[in-house]
């Protein structure tokens, strides 16, 4: 029978054994073995001794680290990953996106997905935002609008204007609003879409279809952006795939083999993704 002055409160008796001798006819613990490594240590003056050998002990199982512990170590680990991962991407951004001159194109093309429009611009180039949208404005008018277009526009308008008005006066005297669209200048049309509110687009390119009669001229210059590849990795894939046609063994096919066959793969690669 174990003694009442020794019962096993101390923490440390769930890494020891306790070993008891007989004193005076009394069971008395006078060492504790190492559940880990085996070592007996003398307790007779109390714990302290197991305490610290449970601390230091090599053999230790790391899962008996108390969850505590655990927990900020990999919090730790993680806030380091983290502030890692993140001047990696800061220096790759400014390696390649600090210059908008470099990513004008791909800026453009963000501003032409109804759902996002300038919220790019916003975020990363905020305090650029009037400069950007200005040159953007400018390429419009330069590359989509001739000199030519826009003199058969304005005398187009006026006929237009001037054999609409007496149908209109019919129509407001027989209480009937007109529903004639009101014809914008190039500048209107970009304002005006960048003024509406973002919406929810599955298909830009029907979105743009859409939208023919209403931004006539913006049309033309947002089919042109967005078929803009964002990177060359369909090239490089493409180049890869060719390699792997033409090698070794067949390094004397002609031009316009390669060119079939590189289709044909293609084809066949479509036609299992859509199960045709």
């Amino acid at each position: 029978m174990t003694n009442t002055c020794h019962r096993l409160t101390s923490e440390c008796w769930k890494f020891f054994e306790p070993i008891y001798e007989d004193t005076d006819g009394k069971s008395e613990i006078v060492r504790g073995k190492c559940k880990h490594c085996s070592i007996k240590l003398k307790c007779v003056n109390g714990t302290s001794g197991l305490i610290s050998h449970m601390k230091s002990c090599n053999y230790k199982p790391r899962h008996l680290a108390s969850s505590h512990q655990i927990q900020s170590k990999l919090d730790l680990a993680m806030t380091s990953k983290l502030a890692t991962a993140k001047e990696n991407m800061i220096l790759k951004f400014e390696k390649y996106f600090s210059d908008t001159k470099d990513i004008l194109v791909h800026i453009i093309a963000s501003i032409f997905h109804p759902q996002y429009k300038t919220s790019i611009i916003d975020a990363v180039f905020s305090t650029q935002r009037a400069i950007l949208l200005e040159k953007i404005v400018k390429i419009f008018e330069r590359n989509y609008v001739s000199n030519d277009e826009v003199a058969q526009t304005v005398s187009n308008d006026v006929i237009r204007t001037l054999s609409f008005d007496a149908i209109d006066e019919d129509l407001a005297f027989l209480g009937v609003n007109s529903n004639r669209p009101q014809l914008m200048s190039m500048r209107q049309e970009f304002d005006q879409y960048i003024n509406e509110p973002p919406m929810k687009c599955t298909d830009i390119l029907v979105y743009w279809r859409s939208k023919e009669q209403v931004y006539p001229h913006l049309v033309k210059m947002a089919l042109d952006f967005l078929c803009i590849q964002l990177s060359s990795v369909a090239s490089e894939f493409a180049f890869s795939g060719s390699g792997r046609v033409m090698d070794d063994y067949r390094s004397r096919l002609a031009e316009a083999t390669l060119e079939m066959l590189m289709q044909l793969q293609s084809w066949l690669k479509n036609s299992k993704k859509h199960n045709f």
